[in-house]
């Protein structure tokens, strides 16, 4: 799989779980983040577990630094959001 691709669709899941409700709307974000994980369920069960590896070495990656702790917290979070594979 494309790792600039997963990249970008875990920038995108970040962002609209992350931004504040007085910048973003809550409601149309969830919805967002429901159409992202459902196109995402589509994949195959080997590319599904591909993603969610590629997410967690995302956080390992990024783990010493302190300027993305929001987003090592959101991937640490995210196989347990999407649910099992």
């Amino acid at each position: 799989m494309n790792k600039t691709l997963m990249q970008i669709v875990l920038d995108c899941l970040a962002f609209l779980e992350l931004t504040d409700d007085d910048v973003l709307d809550a409601d149309a974000a969830v919805r967002q983040m429901e159409a992202i994980t459902a196109s995402l369920r589509q994949l195959s069960v080997e590319e599904q577990r591909e993603f969610l590896q590629f997410a967690s070495e995302r956080a390992e990656s990024l783990r010493s630094d302190p300027t993305s702790n929001l987003y090592v917290a959101f991937l640490d979070q995210f196989p347990g959001a999407f649910g099992p594979v």
